[in-house]
C-alpha cells in the first residue's frame, strides 16, 4: 500500500524514516517569522515505490486541501539537522487522513499549519517501509473530527503514525447513548490524545449539557476519557451478534471517565467534592443518582438519596453491574440506609451462561408507628430495627439448564406493607429457595428446595420437590392430546405466627 501526502499545490509524496521524537508543542517558530534556514521553494522529491504503514488501521492517504477558495501557499525547507522537511501553510488548510474503515478517517481544519516529514535524502532503493512519521502543528480555529467525535481548539500538535496529539484550550464532544442530550462535552486547558480511544485532560470540566454555559458540570484537576469498543453479545444465547446484511460482528462502545480533584457544580455553585471518580458516561449522573424530598403523615418530612458507590469507590470501569447506596431521613421514623446491586454477566465462577441478578438491602431504626389503613392505625412495630434483604439470581447454562436462587428476608410482618407498598401489592410473595430447571422440547423438569425464613407468613417448605411437565403430546394420530404434571417431594406446612399488636391481632385470621 502506498501512503501519500497530497498537496493541491505542489504535489508531495512522503517516504519513510525512523520515528523522530515529536517536537514539543512550542517547538515550531512563530508563524510568519523568518525561518533559520531559508526555504528552498522546491517541492519534496518523490522517493521510489514503498510499502506504507504496516498493521491494522494504517492510513491509506493524507490529503492537504484548501480550507477555502484561497490557493495554498506552502514554503518548504529542511530542518537544521537535515533529517526532516518542514512545510508551512498559513492560508487556511484542511487535512484529511483516510483509513481503510471510513469511520476511522480523520478530518482536521485549521487556519495555520506546520508539517514535519522525512527528508528525501534518507531514503534509498530497497529500504523497508515499516512506519511513516508525519507530524502536524496547527493554530487558529481548529476543528478535529474522527467518526462521531470532534474537538474545537486554538492550538494542536498531532502525530499521525502514533495517533497522538496535544491540544490547548480544547473542547471535546463525543456521543453518549442513553442520555437526554446524547453527547458528553469535555472542556480543558490542555487535552492530550494518548491514542485513538483515550484522552487525558488538565483543568477539565465535563457535562452532558449542550448549553453554552451549562447548568451542571463536574470540574477536575485531572481527567481521562476512554472510548472502549467491544463485540456485542446476545444476552440470551451468549453468542456474538453479527450484522445480518454484511455478516460483520457488531460493536458497541463503553465510555469511561476517570478524574481526580473533583467538584460538582450546579448553577455555578460547588455543591459536592470528592478526591476521585471513575464513571460510565452512559449513566451521566455524578456521585448522586437520585434525590427525593417529600412530606406526609406516615413518614413526616422525607429526604431520600441514592449514591453511586461505583463512582465513589472508583469502580466505574466495569459496565455490567451497578451498585448504589441509600441514605434516607424520615422525620417521623428515623434514618434509613441500604444498598442495591444489579448485575448482568456472561459467566459466574467460570461457568459460562448469561446471568442476571438483583440485590437490595435496606434498614431503619424505627421510632414511629405503622399506619396500614383505616382499621389498622398506630400499630406498634414488632422490632425496633426493621428492614429487609432481597436477592434474585438466575443463570442460563449453555446446555439449556437454568439455575434460579432467591432470598427474601423481612424483619417483621408489617415492614414490607409499610415501607414497600408497591412490592407488597403487586409482586409475588418473597421466598427463599433454589431451583434447577430444564426445558426439553414440549416438556420440562425441575428440582426445588424452599425454606422458611419469615415465620409470620404461612409457607410450605420443600426439602426438596421434583416436578415434571408435559404440554400437548400428540397420541393416536392427533386423536388424543396428553398434558401431564408429575410431582414428588417432602413438604412441611408452617402456619404463620400471631401478631403481637392487639389491633393487628383482632383482624388476624
Amino acid at each position: 500500500m502506498c501512503l501519500t501526502l497530497i498537496l493541491l499545490s505542489p504535489l508531495v509524496a512522503i517516504g519513510q524514516d525512523a520515528i523522530a521524537p515529536p517536537p514539543p508543542l512550542g517547538a515550531p517558530l512563530p508563524l510568519g517569522a523568518p525561518p533559520s534556514v531559508a526555504p528552498t521553494g522546491v517541492p519534496l522529491a518523490v522517493p521510489g515505490p514503498f510499502t506504507g504503514l504496516a498493521g491494522l488501521g494504517a492510513p491509506r492517504s493524507i490529503k492537504i486541501l484548501p480550507r477555502s477558495s484561497v490557493r495554498l501557499q506552502s514554503p518548504s525547507f529542511p530542518s537544521p539537522d537535515g533529517r526532516e522537511q518542514i512545510t508551512i501553510i498559513d492560508s487556511g488548510v484542511r487535512i484529511l487522513i483516510e483509513y481503510a474503515r471510513p469511520e476511522e478517517t480523520i478530518d482536521i481544519a485549521t487556519d495555520r499549519l506546520v508539517i514535519w516529514t522525512p527528508s528525501p535524502s534518507v531514503f534509498g532503493d530497497g529500504v523497508s517501509m515499516a512506519s511513516l512519521p508525519v507530524e502536524f502543528y496547527m493554530e487558529g480555529n481548529i476543528v478535529f473530527r474522527q467518526g462521531e467525535r470532534f474537538i474545537h481548539a486554538q492550538s494542536m500538535y498531532y502525530n499521525v503514525q502514533q495517533q497522538r496529539g496535544v491540544v490547548l484550550q480544547a473542547e471535546l464532544f463525543t456521543p453518549v447513548p442513553n442520555v437526554i442530550q446524547g453527547v458528553a462535552r469535555l472542556k480543558a486547558d490542555v487535552l492530550q490524545q494518548v491514542d485513538r480511544y483515550r484522552y487525558t485532560a488538565s483543568g477539565a470540566a465535563l457535562t452532558t449539557s449542550r448549553l453554552g454555559v451549562p447548568r451542571y458540570w463536574i470540574q477536575s484537576d485531572e481527567m481521562s476519557f476512554e472510548d472502549i469498543p467491544y463485540d456485542q453479545v446476545d444476552p440470551t444465547s451468549g453468542q456474538l451478534v453479527a450484522d445480518p446484511t454484511s455478516g460483520q460482528l457488531l460493536q458497541g462502545h463503553r465510555y469511561l471517565a476517570t478524574s481526580r480533584g473533583n467538584s460538582v457544580f450546579v448553577g455555578g455553585v460547588p455543591i459536592f467534592s470528592w478526591p476521585s471518580i471513575r464513571t460510565d458516561l452512559t449513566k451521566p449522573s455524578f456521585y448522586l443518582n437520585n434525590i427525593n424530598v417529600g412530606n406526609d403523615r406516615v413518614f413526616g418530612t422525607q429526604i431520600s438519596t441514592d449514591w453511586d458507590l461505583k463512582q465513589l469507590l472508583g469502580l466505574g470501569g466495569v459496565s455490567n453491574w451497578d451498585w448504589s447506596g441509600s441514605l434516607d431521613y424520615l422525620s417521623e421514623r428515623g434514618v434509613g440506609f441500604g444498598s442495591q446491586l444489579e448485575y448482568h454477566t456472561d459467566r459466574v465462577l467460570q461457568l459460562p451462561g448469561p446471568t442476571d441478578g438483583f440485590f437490595d438491602a435496606w434498614g431503619i431504626n424505627d421510632n414511629g408507628l405503622d399506619f396500614l389503613g383505616r382499621t389498622r392505625r398506630d400499630l406498634i412495630p414488632e422490632k425496633d430495627f426493621r428492614g429487609r434483604v432481597f436477592w434474585q439470581h438466575r443463570q442460563r447454562f449453555l446446555n439449556g439448564i437454568q439455575f434460579t436462587g432467591e432470598l427474601g428476608y423481612i424483619s417483621d410482618r408489617n415492614f414490607l406493607e409499610q415501607f414497600y407498598e408497591l412490592e407488597w401489592d403487586q409482586w409475588k410473595d418473597q421466598t427463599t429457595g433454589l431451583e434447577l430447571k430444564q426445558l426439553v422440547g414440549n416438556g420440562s423438569w425441575s428440582v426445588v428446595v424452599d425454606g422458611q425464613v419469615n415465620d409470620f407468613f404461612t409457607q410450605t417448605e420443600w426439602l426438596p420437590r421434583a416436578d415434571h411437565f408435559l404440554l400437548g403430546r400428540s397420541l393416536l394420530g392427533d386423536r388424543l392430546t396428553w398434558y401431564e404434571h408429575s410431582q414428588v417431594g417432602y413438604g412441611i406446612l408452617n402456619a404463620a405466627t400471631a401478631p403481637m399488636d392487639a389491633t393487628d391481632l383482632a383482624t388476624f385470621n
